[in-house]
């Protein structure tokens, strides 16, 4: 059992956008494209509604308790978001 859990969070258009801003050669051979992509985020929404109460994120929070569980915001500047998962580390 994990001592910390870190849920990084993004909408699907930033999530899709990453996706496009991969370089070729990372997405050559693999299902990195918009298809599957959309089929890929559909999928993963459909098991985890918002405020069902049963998201992979409310498990971790059941488990480990609420200060345990870190939510990042994922359209935060990389630097901004590593500076945030180390106030739970450190």
């Amino acid at each position: 059992m994990p001592q910390y859990t870190i849920c990084l969070e993004a909408d699907d258009g930033h999530l899709t956008q990453k996706m496009k801003d991969m370089p070729a050669e990372k997405k050559e051979g693999t299902h990195w494209d918009d298809a599957g992509m959309a089929r890929r985020l559909k999928d993963y929404r459909a098991k985890n509604p918002e405020g069902s109460g049963e998201t992979v994120q409310d498990l971790f929070t059941e488990l480990l308790g609420y200060p345990a569980v870190l939510v990042v915001d994922a359209t935060m500047a990389e630097a901004d978001q590593i500076s945030k998962m180390e106030e739970l580390i450190e």
